[in-house]
Order: C-alpha cells, then structure tokens, then sequence
C-alpha cells in the first residue's frame, strides 16, 4: 500500500487511467440537430501530442461525441467545420455548461517522481524528505508569498510552503521561463512551448495560458492595456503544475489558492500506461477513481516506485520506521492536465523494493463530489484528445442555425 502524507492518496490494491485515443475509424454518431433552443461552440483545433491532420481531426471528434453523450450531452451535434474547426451543438439546458466544460479538455494524465524533478528554489525546499529546508531558502519563499496576499500561518498554505510550491502561477512559470528547452522529447508532457500571460500587478494575476500559439494572446492583451502584461514562454522540458490544497477528509478546501510548481518535465508513466478507470467509494464512502495498469504499466510503476524506495532507504542510512520512515520517503505524483491530482509518499520501510503494479492503484480524495469523480474517471475512460480545441466562438443557436 502506497501511504500518503495527506489525505489525498495513491493506493495500491485498485486501479486508474486512460485506454488510448479511440479507434478514429469511425464517423461520430452525434449528428442529432437540437429541437428546442441550443448552445453552439466552434473550437479552432491546434497540435498537441500530434499534429492537425484529418485523421487526428476525426479522432478528436469522436472522442468529443462520447464525451458529450456520457456526461449528459445526449442529442447534441459534433461536425467538422472546414479543416481546422470543430462545431458542437449541444441542447440548452441547466447542465450544458457543464457538459461545455468537460468535452474539449486534453485529459492528459501523467505520473512523476516527484522530488528529482523539482527545479531550482523548489527543490532546496522540498527536494530532500526528512531534511530541514535551508532557512535563507525558506525565509525567501514566505517573504514572496507574503507579497503575493498569501496567509503564510495558514495551515494548508504552510503545507504548500514547506513542500516548494510557489505563491501564485507568475513565480512557477518564470522559474520555467528561464530553464534551456530540451530538444526532440519524446516523453515530455508537450511538444510544443507554452505561452502564459499575466498582469504586471505586485500579484502578477494570471490572465491567460497556456496555449501553444502566442497570437493567440494579443487580443486578451487588448484588453488590459491599462495596467499593462507580461507574456512568458515555458520552453519543451519543464511542465507547470497547479496543486489544490485538500482538508483533513481530502476534500478540495474551496476557499483555498492553489500552489504551483515547475517541473522538469519527465514523466514516468503516462495515461496510456493505465486501464479500466471508475469511480467508486473508499472504506469511508468518500468518491474515488480506481485503475489498473496495462503490462508495460505495471513494470514502469514498479520500476519508478522501486527507484523511490532505494532513495528512501539511503537516506535513512539505517533502519527506522514509523513515523521517521514517511519524513524520509520521497513522492509520486499524479498529475491531470496541469493539476496535482495525487502526491503520496512510498513508504520504503513497507516497500523497500516498491510496488507491484499488477495490483493497480486508486486516487482517493481531492473530490469535490461523487460527480467530479465520476466525470474524471469517465474522460479517463474514453481517452485524451491527441490536439487541442481553442474555443473560438459560443453563443446562443436556433436548431437551423449555421456557422
């Protein structure tokens, strides 16, 4: 069993992740015009992990389908608009924002050893489990979140705080912005660089990002010409990662901010590496997702696990357990399009030689509600979109309207 030290935990025992891109070779069966009054939506589609051809285009337009029909967008319309252009009618009703929300997401899911790939200020902080943080490195860190609004005695902000995690997405995203790009990743979480736009306030607020193509910026920039922006580039290599702060329950605290990271991008397993997601409910009847992994899966998670737990036991340079066993063992994360979804410990005094993944694993807590859960495991289920969808237009439709 994978012990965490918060709430929100991977488990080994159960399963999650996704099964692929879809088959492709099928025309979507989400060709039904509204009746009644509808929300119409174009997206501009844009590469991702691959690039824009009419193969990835009907691809994603499947994958779109089976979203909008599982999350409760049946009756709905998905249509290929030109050759770089998706339009999507969905009924009007109280939940189509929702469906709106769930069906143009990457749904990318990846895993990291944690700790070897923390960057800079980040790992002097939390890079070293059992360590004390060097105190210039630390006392620098909370004069920033101080300057930032945040309540550095906040107990959810201290957790944060001690583990790296920067105040806000400006100080993740520069630290990023100044690492070198690394050439022909294969294994990166993205191909192309990302590009974040912020206010130049003493908060630096995020206004827009990421997105790959930077004009895509100017004309949000239009409209905060007054206090002025400032656009960075996150080069191929270092991902940007947000992480919620969760409740004793691992329930997402609501009126939290969010920590933010950046990573060297090297994941060690990806959503292609799992099988079988679904919601269902731990032994406290609080909303999970459980997974399990595909062959290759399961000797990559064993393998990264395993690396974790030598870590572990090196730095105990003896035997401990208890309680000085989890301070000194390092992490494994799971992350779901740019949000921590997971960061639990491997204990390596319970698996000092990691885990075995034929016996998958489960995301236990960081869920709103049993909806959330079941959301995610049902994105998981179908599979990530292999481009990206920018949304371009949304307004109101007439069941004959045209685009």
């Amino acid at each position: 069993m994978i012990r965490s030290v918060s709430p929100l935990a991977l488990v080994a025992g159960v399963a999650f992740l996704f099964s692929g891109y879809g088959t492709g070779d099928a025309t979507p069966t989400c060709s039904a015009q509204p009746k009644g009054p509808s929300l119409e939506l174009v997206y501009r589609l844009e590469a991702g992990e691959e690039e824009v051809t009419p193969q990835t285009r009907e691809v994603a337009m499947e994958i779109v389908c089976k979203r909008l029909q599982a999350v409760g967008g049946k009756g709905g319309e998905v249509r290929a608009v030109g050759e770089d252009r998706i339009r999507v009618v969905l009924p009007h009703s109280s939940n189509a924002q929702q469906v709106a929300d769930h069906i143009a997401i990457p749904g990318q899911l990846y895993f990291y050893d944690w700790e070897p790939n923390l960057i800079g200020p980040e790992r002097r902080i939390g890079g070293h489990p059992g360590q004390a943080p060097p105190a210039s490195a630390l006392k620098k860190a909370k004069r920033e979140w101080r300057a930032a609004g945040r309540d550095i005695n906040r107990p959810v902000n201290v957790r944060l705080i001690l583990a790296g995690a920067f105040a806000n997405g400006y100080g993740a995203v520069k630290l990023a912005s100044e690492q070198k790009p690394r050439k022909r990743c294969s294994t990166c979480s993205a191909s192309t660089p990302r590009y974040y736009m912020f206010d130049r306030s003493a908060v630096h607020e995020l206004i827009a990002g990421p997105v790959t193509d930077r004009a895509d910026l100017r004309s949000i920039a239009g409209r905060h010409r007054r206090s002025g922006s400032v656009v960075l580039e996150v080069p191929v290599g270092t991902a940007i990662v947000s992480e919620q702060p969760t409740n004793s329950f691992g329930e997402p605290v609501a009126a939290a901010e969010p920590g933010w990271f950046a990573l060297k991008d090297r994941p060690a397993l990806s959503g292609e590496d799992i099988v079988d997601p679904r919601q269902e409910r731990d032994e406290l009847g609080l909303p999970n997702v459980t997974f399990e992994f595909t062959k290759e899966g399961q000797a990559a998670f064993k393998r990264v696990t395993r690396t974790i737990a030598w870590r572990g036991r090196v730095r105990a340079d003896g035997r401990v357990g208890g309680r000085r066993a989890e301070e000194l063992s390092g992490s494994f994360a799971g992350v779901f399009d740019n949000e921590m979804k997971v960061r639990p410990i491997v204990n390596f005094a319970e698996n000092p030689n990691g885990i075995d993944g034929r016996v998958g694993a489960q995301i236990a807590g960081g869920f709103a509600s049993a909806g959330e859960a079941r959301d995610l495991a049902t994105i998981l289920r179908i599979g990530a979109l292999p481009i990206k969808m920018v949304l371009i237009r949304r307004e109101e439709a007439s069941p004959r309207g045209q685009y």
